[in-house]
């Protein structure tokens, strides 16, 4: 099973799963408003590092449960695709 259609699974049906993708669906958006801005302070710049870090460990967090779950259902007697 794709990893696409496995985070869509998740999205419906876990929601630890759809609250990591919301959370990072925000910081996302929160760096495109910083980029359409016109200043590169350096507290800008720690802003935009803060918010790249943290949607990455979002990211991370979501691959993780992606994988658990293509295990389980790799796994479980009547497999799914």
């Amino acid at each position: 099973m794709e990893d696409q259609r496995i985070k869509e699974i998740l999205i419906e049906k876990d929601d630890g799963f759809r609250r990591l993708f919301i959370e990072h669906q925000e910081f996302q958006q929160q760096l495109d408003d910083l980029f359409g801005t016109e200043s590169s302070s350096e507290v800008l710049q720690i802003r935009v590092r803060n918010l790249k870090k943290r949607k990455l460990q979002l990211k991370d967090a979501m691959q993780r449960m992606i994988i658990a779950y293509r295990r389980r259902i790799e796994s479980s007697p009547g497999k799914r695709s």
